[in-house]
């Protein structure tokens, strides 16, 4: 009797310790998580922190002709503003913001742009950053200082972006292919 006690109690551990390991082997992963602490009057709206922006397909003939792309536009949106309750440097409250975009690959020639790093594919042509009014960001630079408003948690920092042929003296046209660029950007609060 008390071997088949012993047998029972083992088949129940072994019972046990199958179904343990069968719930253990029906997939599994891990979890990466992200963020940051910032002091600032605003946060960047979570969509807006890395984005893509399609900037579309253009015939070689157009790029080549008017020299780019349409503009498509590239918002940076500020949530959860405190202007009011915010310090410049000088005891008044944030009124504005500087942009300042930037990149390690840059165009070497021509008007300083973003420089298309798809290997093999569209050559001549980079990715210029605009301005609300459509006149070229300086990389490296910042922006003119935007008006923030005071009275507004939210806030929408308009820019666009556009495919342009590097050189505009039409010597050098650009060709068909893929048309890939990155930028970062940092806000500077005034």
């Amino acid at each position: 009797m008390s071997m088949q006690k012993s047998l029972l109690g083992i088949s129940i551990a072994l019972l046990f310790s199958a179904s343990a390991y069968a719930a253990d082997d029906q997939g599994s992963g891990e979890l990466h998580f992200k963020g940051e602490i910032v002091n600032a009057p605003c946060e960047i709206h979570p969509d807006d922190i890395n984005q893509s922006i399609d900037l579309g397909m253009v015939t070689t003939k157009r790029i080549n002709t008017d020299k780019h792309s349409t503009a498509k536009a590239v918002n940076i949106r500020l949530i959860n503003c405190d202007l009011a309750n915010s310090d410049n440097g000088s005891g008044d409250p944030i009124s504005k913001v500087a942009v300042t975009f930037d990149s390690d690959a840059r165009t070497t020639e021509g008007t300083l742009m973003l420089d298309n790093t798809s290997t093999g594919e569209a050559t001549g042509v980079g990715v210029m950053i605009l301005n609300k009014d459509q006149t070229p960001v300086t990389l490296g630079q910042p922006t003119s200082d935007i008006n923030l408003l005071e009275a507004s948690s939210s806030q929408t920092l308009n820019f666009f972006a556009w495919m342009q042929v590097i050189d505009a003296s039409g010597t050098t046209p650009a060709t068909p292919g893929a048309v890939t660029a990155n930028a970062t950007y940092v806000l500077d609060y005034k």
